[in-house]
């Protein structure tokens, strides 16, 4: 369908190459030539898609096509560990500068940095996260993810300009929540496959707050809608998701998501759930030095939830170590009804614990908190 209009269009641009160097002056009718340009713009995107399918470029596998608890389907984080994103060597010896430079040239351009917009906000951001947000381990998830499919976005050179200036396709919001979705949805099942062949529960636990694959449907959208909309953004009100609020990924008006680089960072710190087994062992989502990252994140980018957190500590500390307690103190500090105190200490705490700041002990039906030796530090931070 196109050969036709292509060799039209080449003899065009032949002729039209031809003239000018004889400095032939003749009358060119404009609509020729962007009708000649079109047709070359449809022949590039046509071989770009032909090189991606070719596997050329990485594409994200996509999940929905394989069954999780199948022995030969893909393991679960296939396409998203650090071997398989572009990453710097961590044994190279970069300034930050440089380093910044080179992640932005594989992830960029960066999207603000919330700390840089507070000037213009008037002050700090007020607000601390919802409840809602009872596990951390899914904003991985989500930036892997969004790596993987920035990785491979197509790059757009233009003729006769400068080396090194390049467009690239844009990674939308509602492309990020798919996507998502479908690798946390595989993620959870394959988890509960590994459980079913080990005979032990801890892909149960480390799959807190992803959404099931299968089963009653209502349940299934439900539980889809919350975690696309809390754990990856919601797309009507933009910037309102853990990644955003984390100031991990920025989104503009049109819906175009970026990395921050403080996301970019944080996405390739070694995971002990995607590039190692060691969360297999011992159950923890995050390395010590990803739980600094993100407790850093919390303070700078949503400091009444830092100071949240401190108020929690030091309730602990003091005594007030259980459910009632803690929400007693909760409802005088903040004003708050008995349902917005418990869903403040539940989700609040269950992210303390994921951060190794906080231990939960259950005996019967009781419930008490401690904290742990990092707990006893972030008291006096």
């Amino acid at each position: 369908m196109i050969s036709g209009p292509l060799g039209m269009a080449n003899k065009f641009a032949q002729t039209m190459a031809n003239a000018k160097n004889a400095e032939f002056n003749v009358k060119v009718p404009m609509g020729a030539e962007e009708w000649a340009e079109a047709v070359f713009e449809k022949w590039f995107e046509l071989m770009g898609q032909i090189a991606k399918s070719s596997g050329a470029r990485h594409n994200l596998l996509d999940r929905d096509l394989y069954d999780p608890i199948m022995d030969n389907s893909p393991e679960w984080a296939d396409g998203l560990t650090l071997e398989d994103l572009p990453h710097i060597d961590e044994e190279a010896e970069f300034d930050v500068d440089d380093s910044s430079d080179i992640l932005e040239e594989l992830y960029g351009p960066f999207g603000d940095d919330p700390r840089m917009m507070f000037p213009f906000l008037r002050g700090r951001p007020k607000g601390r996260l919802s409840g809602q947000y009872n596990r951390l381990f899914p904003v991985k998830l989500v930036l892997r993810t969004a790596a993987s499919l920035i990785a491979s976005r197509d790059e757009y050179k233009f003729l006769g300009q400068e080396e090194g200036e390049y467009e690239y396709d844009e990674i939308h919001l509602e492309d990020l929540r798919e996507e998502c979705l479908k690798v946390a949805r595989y993620a959870k099942s394959r988890f509960e496959w590994i459980d079913a062949r080990s005979g032990a529960n801890m892909g149960e636990r480390l799959s807190v707050g992803l959404p099931d694959r299968k089963g009653d449907p209502a349940k299934v959208k439900k539980q889809a809608e919350r975690f696309v909309s809390q754990f990856v953004g919601s797309v009507r009100n933009k910037g309102q998701g853990l990644p955003f609020e984390l100031g991990l990924l920025s989104v503009d008006e049109e819906g175009a998501v970026q990395f921050t680089e403080n996301g970019v960072r944080f996405m390739l710190l070694e995971n002990p759930l995607f590039d190692t087994q060691a969360a297999w062992k011992d159950g923890e989502s995050f390395t010590l030095r990803e739980k600094s990252f993100l407790v850093a994140m919390i303070r700078n980018n949503v400091p009444d939830e830092f100071e949240f957190m401190q108020k929690l500590v030091t309730w602990i500390g003091e005594g007030d170590n259980s459910p009632k307690p803690i929400e007693a103190k909760i409802a005088e500090e903040f004003s708050t009804n008995a349902t917005e105190s418990s869903l403040m200490r539940s989700g609040t705490l269950a992210r303390m614990i994921e951060l190794s700041l906080v231990n939960r002990e259950q005996s019967g039906r009781n419930v008490t908190y401690s904290l742990t030796e990092n707990g006893e530090k972030f008291k006096s931070s």
